[in-house]
């Protein structure tokens, strides 16, 4: 299928990973006669901008949820109807759109052009209530076409169809190792590649019975033996009576969602399901639903669904292997495309086939998803729903990434709260977290076996395991002290250098292993910080045997192995001369970190023919040269290799079977653990079969202390948990009162009928139990907790424990109070007055006693910056300056000579970039151009007292940035366009943050590229103090306040009189056992010699802000920042803070505020045409912007306003008092809206409830439907009254103002 993939940008992907979760709602669909509101307007903007930032998408395509109550039922006349040639995915009930997402569909729905929907809610149950469907335009942008949908009535929510990629870490691994390996040995990096498949040739071999390697269903603690990391016996999940011939412990159907599945596979072909019984859609093994590939044939061409099949159900038949379930049915539904991509719009077509077949009789009971990715997609929730209400249970992996997915939402994070859904982390054989695993208390259940799981792969990836040739040519298992496989350094050493061990490190039940010291190797040259080591391994084949080896395999680990790399050669006979297959014909193998032992495989024979040459058996010896490559860590004198099973093999005798990693392999566990606990569950209807084996799924587990935090059960499934010994499923919490009291009303299962020893805490704090059930709790809500996620831990009389977070609205104490934000919030430009949404991080500076904003637009693809916007405090009003010359990456600003300088790099690639330096004179509104030519690429500029200094900096190696050691603080002269080097800093990086406080520099974050061109952020705070003509630093990273876990290490600095401020960065308090700060905001006072940063009792945001940057002028300190949570996705607040002068400032800027309490923020402008006759102290100045905003003018009264029947003033401060009038509308009708026996109407904070029959005299008023929605930041209300066709809309949308109208 052709198709654009449009990549969500980095930056901003990276950002909205933890902020997503907020955006699980659908958009409310505007009605043709309402007012737009401009916050509405902008929120939904900013919305668009983080559905594309949050990952890969199909350009020009959406998936959009359709009311079709509202959409038969419109009258609205479309010249272009974008759901006229929409494509239907899946249709689904009122009620599941509800559980998905956590919002009803309208009762009442007013249909533009047409008569208000009264929808009955004996509807809601119908089948058909909503519909997903495919909306395609080709020719438009995914962003124009969310923003036609967004405003039309019918649709309730849209978002792109995103694309997910495979995720196989050791292939990951692979691919960001090879490159560099490649290049550090010459080599084109295609020409270093993984092997490829062995043979295609296994569909007639006999593996022997590889049950033994997988540990997952038995671990015997024998087999993949390491020192470091010993296999824990019995640490397994333990199918009943498994791999038993002839016998079987489970029934029913299982779907694989995947690449496919080789049903020819002989452990699969005799357990796939004939699909042709229930759909006449696809083909007999299922289905693939990829447009453009033939969907009868749901061949895996890849290896992943494959492999996830075998894990699942593979044939107890005493060869290959043996899957966790026995007695069941696959279906194979393939959504992954020829680039192993797997689009949103595909899984929708998946599910609604799956549903499909179970309404005509098909017995589905779990759905195996072993993919993920940084998106998360409402659509899918609502498929998952639709398949659970049917009594399928959707099973997902949380993704590979090691990373906290409660701060990085996943696929997984949008069925945090379904029913039907268990998401699964994955373990290693030691009993911890898999390296590789990503977890989540709030967002994660279970863990599972997923490091080295070997299971079934396609015929056509096929590969040589000696351990499973029952006739190898040749084979060493390491028992005896003399083997037939020997090391030596050279081909020409005379030594060996292995030594066989016992015990300690083997990968099979039989012998030791060969140890290699890599002290003992060749040490090759090391190249761009790669180093090599190299070994060559001699193996015995006896001579009647040679003419027949085609493989040789052999099973590899090594000691603190770290993404390692190995490359093997193999010796060969060559125009009469003994000579080696050529280095760029080589294969590699990946040693992942903390991945344990890797299987190399090759075919030697091809190897040999493709250089030209035959096999070499010198002294009746196979050799090959072994090249290890380890970037970045050192190989220490006590690393070693370690070799076990070593063979070769004749034609024919590869076997397609492989051990894998990843949550891709854990997911089938715990599916494969579903359909064996499937027949334990019991229920009246469908949904509520899916929900109880959902919950089983989680209670059936062992509580592991390395996972008590983890996930929501703090356990390994283990499927030897009997009833009464459950981990107790906690699966809602909502907050209720009681008088006085706040309760918390808690939901699950497996809770115990009585409290006994069982307890409940909330937030970390034990809460008081009002009853207890075995299905539900009611807890008082503990003293000295705060608003927002809060972990709900229930631990049952049994001493299990099991938890879940949810969002909580605490009633605050006047002793437990939150942290207070800070006292001034400035309203940024909307993208109407030409902010564009996709500004996602911004520079702040303040001259003449204005703050300057440079911001960074990340949805152009490298050189976002390109305009200028000031702001007038005393105004309260933003200007768009003229826009810089051209657009710049990499961008840093600082004032000198009373002008902006701004420093950064012009051009689109890395290679092509030109340093530019410009500046800005307020006087003239122009930029000049000044010479760039010896400045260094990715400097900081600042002005140091007086001295324009470069901080920082990068060369360009041609094939990756290198950072400057040296030099990297220089003096910049602005008449001669010289650069002197007047000191270095102590870590080298490019860009980094830089403040200048008198004579000193504080210098942070920034970023580190390694030998691969990888960048990380440099974790060094410096204090730089000028001596004489060069500075001289030292570091004051122990200052810092700690990171939280998980989050960004990202935050913005500023200079003031006392010290330094440092913001935007979420801290822990080490010395309180890591408990979350709440502060935001923090001073290292030098003024009195403090050592550390402080918080300051203030927070520029009740959220973490990402991208923060911040500036302290003329009494304020200024602080910027981005999240969804925020009105528009970004926000400026301020709070008073003494400052100094700004080097390089205007003679006599403004007089700032005195330090203090400070103004409220000040409520948003009502935009009006024509005059204001608010007197000047009162009037708010005119804005001007150049997008030209109705005429360019907006006021609003200063201090205070009158409406309509209402005599009482509306004071700034925010109408704490309840007497003021709660809302200012806007100036748009001329006259009141006239109904029967109506009045002008006040809506007041002290009267939200109104008498509905005294304002309009309309006496059916229990009939009536009374609307209310927030009007997105702007603290008012809109109340509807609808009945039939008849609308009205309170209050009347005109005021006075001390009698003058407006």
């Amino acid at each position: 299928m052709d198709e654009t993939i449009k990549q969500g940008k980095g930056a901003l992907r990276l950002l909205l990973a933890t902020m997503l979760a907020a955006m699980l709602i659908p958009w409310a669909p505007r009605a043709a006669w309402a007012d737009e509101n401009e916050a509405a307007a902008q929120t939904q903007t900013s919305e668009i901008a983080d559905l594309l930032a949050a990952g890969d998408y199909v350009e020009g395509e959406a998936l959009v949820v359709v009311d079709n109550a509202v959409s038969r039922n419109s009258l609205r006349s479309r010249s272009v109807d974008p759901l006229s040639s929409a494509e239907p995915l899946m249709d689904a009930s009122a009620e599941t759109y509800a559980t998905a997402t956590g919002v009803d569909v309208p009762l009442e729905q007013s249909v533009s052009n047409g008569p208000v929907l009264l929808r009955s809610a004996r509807s809601l149950p119908e089948d058909d209530a909503v519909s997903m469907v495919l909306v395609r335009q080709e020719g438009t942008s995914t962003e124009d076409l969310l923003r036609q949908l967004q405003d039309d009535p019918r649709i309730l929510s849209a978002e792109p169809n995103y694309v997910q990629r495979l995720d196989d870490p050791d292939q990951t691994a692979l691919d960001e190792s090879t490159p560099q390996v490649a290049a550090a040995l010459g080599l084109d990096s295609s020409d270093a590649a993984p092997s490829a498949p062995a043979s295609a040739d296994a569909s007639g071999t006999a593996a022997a019975d590889l049950s033994g390697y997988q540990w997952g269903c038995r671990n015997t603690g024998e087999v993949m033996v390491q020192e470091e990391a010993p296999p824990l016996a019995g640490f397994d999940i333990a199918p009943p009576n498994w791999n038993q011939v002839g016998t079987t412990n489970a029934a029913d159907v299982v779907a694989v969602v995947d690449t496919g599945v080789d049903y020819n596979h002989p452990d699969l072909n005799g357990i796939m399901c004939d699909m042709t019984q229930y759909t006449d859609r696809g083909g007999r093994y299922g289905i693939n639903v990829v447009p453009g590939m033939d969907p009868t044939d749901p061949m895996d061409d890849h290896y992943h669904g494959t492999h996830c099949a075998g894990i699942i159900a593979s044939q107890w038949d005493g060869v290959g292997t043996s899957g966790v379930a026995s007695g069941v049915q696959l279906v194979a539904v393939r959504v992954a495309g020829r680039q192993n991509t797997i689009e949103s719009a595909d899984t929708i077509r998946a599910y609604e086939y799956l549903a499909e077949a179970v309404d005509a009789g098909l017995p589905l009971r779990a759905i195996n998803n072993s993919w993920a990715g940084r998106t998360m997609s409402k659509a899918f929730s609502l498929a998952a729903t639709k398949l659970g209400e049917k009594g399928a249970v959707t099973v997902i992996g949380s993704g590979n990434d090691a990373a906290d997915v409660d701060k990085i939402p996943m696929t997984a994070s949008v069925l945090t709260h379904n029913p039907y859904a268990v998401a699964v982390d994955a373990s290693d054989s030691s009993g911890q977290l898999a390296s590789f695993s990503n977890y989540g208390v709030e967002t994660t259940d279970v863990v599972a076996p997923g490091m080295n799981i070997m299971s079934t792969v396609p015929l056509g990836r096929a590969a040589y395991a000696p351990e499973a040739d029952g006739s190898p040519l040749s084979y060493e298992t390491f028992e005896s002290d003399a083997p037939s496989v020997t090391a030596r350094a050279t081909p020409t050493s005379s030594e060996d250098i292995d030594a066989v061990v016992q015990g300690a490190t083997h990968f099979d039940a039989r012998g030791g292993a060969l140890k290699i010291p890599f002290s003992e190797m060749l040490t090759e040259e090391t190249a761009l910080g790669i180093s090599f080591r190299s070994v060559v391994v001699s193996m015995e084949v006896d001579p009647s045997n040679q003419e027949g080896v085609r493989y040789v395999g052999m099973n590899a680990t090594a000691t603190n192995q770290n993404n390692d790399n190995l490359l093997y050669q193999v010796a060969i006979m060559k125009d009469g001369a003994l000579d080696w297959t050529p280095m760029g014909q080589t294969a590699v193998a990946a040693l992942g970190k903390d991945r344990g032992w890797t299987t190399i495989a090759f075919d030697a024979q091809a190897l040999a023919q493709n250089a030209g040459g035959t096999l070499a058996f010198e002294g009746g010896k196979l050799q090959v040269r072994l090249t290890f490559a380890r970037a970045g860590t050192p190989i220490a004198p006590t690393d070693a290799l370690y070799l076990d099973t070593v063979g070769t093999g004749r034609a024919g005798s590869a076997i397609p079977y492989q051990s894998l990693s990843g949550t891709s392999m854990a997911t089938p566990m715990v599916t494969g653990a579903a359909m064996v606990l499937a027949q334990d569950v019991d229920g009246s209807t469908p949904a509520e079969r899916a929900a109880k084996l959902a919950a089983l799924v989680k209670a059936s587990v062992r509580p592991v202390d390395a996972f008590s935090g983890k996930c929501s059960s703090g356990g390994h499934l283990d499927l030897r948990v009997a009833s009464g010994n459950f981990v107790p499923v906690v699966s809602g919490a909502r907050m209720e009162s009681d008088g006085d009291a706040a309760l918390v009303m808690v939901e699950g299962s497996y809770f115990g009928a009585a409290q006994g020893a069982g307890s409940v805490h909330i937030g970390g704090k034990e809460a008081a139990v009002r009853s207890w059930s075995d299905g539900s709790i009611v807890a008082e809500c503990p003293q000295g907790l705060k608003s927002g996620v809060l972990v709900v831990e229930v631990t049952a009389g049994n001493g299990k424990s099991g938890s879940k977070g949810f969002l909580l609205q605490v009633p605050e104490r006047p002793d437990d109070q939150s942290t207070p934000l800070f006292e001034k919030t400035i309203a940024l430009p909307t993208s109407d007055e030409g902010l564009p949404v996709g500004v996602s991080y911004g520079l702040l500076t303040g001259l003449g006693g204005s703050l300057y904003l440079l911001p960074n637009d990340f949805s152009i693809s490298h050189a976002g910056t390109y305009a200028l916007w000031r702001y007038d405090p005393d105004q309260d009003s933003w200007t768009q300056c003229a826009d810089l010359p051209e657009a710049l990456s990499s961008a840093s600003m600082t004032v000198f000579d009373g002008k902006l300088y701004v420093y950064g790099e012009a051009g689109e690639t890395d290679g092509a970039l030109a340093p530019r330096l410009v500046s800005y004179d307020p006087a003239t509104n122009a930029w000049t151009s000044h010479d760039a030519s010896r400045l260094p690429f990715h400097a900081t500029i600042v002005n140091c007292d007086g001295a324009m200094l470069l901080v920082g900096g990068a060369a360009y190696d041609g094939a990756k940035w290198v950072e400057l050691t040296e030099g990297n603080i220089a003096v910049y002269d602005t008449q001669t366009g010289a650069v002197t080097a007047a000191g270095s800093l102590a870590t080298g990086r490019s860009t980094p943050f830089v403040v200048a406080r008198g004579a000193e520099l504080f210098v942070a974050l920034g970023d580190v590229h390694d030998v691969t061109g990888s960048s990380t952020t440099s974790p060094v705070f410096e204090r730089i103090v000028r001596s004489g003509d060069s500075y001289v630093g030292n570091d004051l990273s122990a200052a810092l306040p700690a990171l939280a876990p998980g989050y960004d290490d990202s935050f913005g600095l500023a200079a003031v009189k006392a010290g330094v401020v440092l913001s935007g960065r979420i801290s822990v308090e080490e010395a309180d056992g890591g408990r979350e700060l709440d502060q935001d905001t923090y001073l290292l006072d030098l003024a009195n010699g403090d050592k550390s940063f402080q918080g300051i009792d203030k927070r520029a945001s009740r959220v973490p802000l990402y991208f923060p940057s911040s500036t302290a002028y003329d009494g304020w300190l200024y602080t910027m920042g981005f999240s969804v949570y925020e009105n528009g996705g970004r926000v400026i607040r301020a709070t008073p803070m003494e400052t100094l002068p700004q080097p390089g400032d205007l003679p006599e800027p403004g007089p700032g505020p005195t330090p203090g309490p400070g103004p409220a923020a000040a409520p948003e402008p009502v935009v009006g045409k024509g005059a204001c006759n608010v007197s000047g102290e009162n009037r708010r100045p005119i804005r001007r912007f150049r997008a030209g905003y109705h005429a360019g003018r907006r006021c609003h009264a200063r201090k205070h306003r009158r409406c309509h029947g209402c005599t009482t003033k509306a004071k700034r401060t925010g109408y704490e008092d309840g007497s003021g009038c709660h809302r200012i509308f806007s100036m748009r009708a001329p006259e009141p809206i006239g109904v029967k026996g109506s009045k002008r109407g006040c809506l007041c904070k002290n009267d939200r409830l109104f008498d509905l029959k005294q304002e309009i005299g309309y006496e059916r008023i229990q009939e009536a439907r009374l609307f209310e929605r927030r009007r997105a930041g702007r603290g008012g209300w809109r109340r509807i009254f609808s009945e039939g066709s008849l609308r009205i809309v309170l209050p009347v949308l005109q005021y006075e103002h001390e009698g003058s109208q407006v």
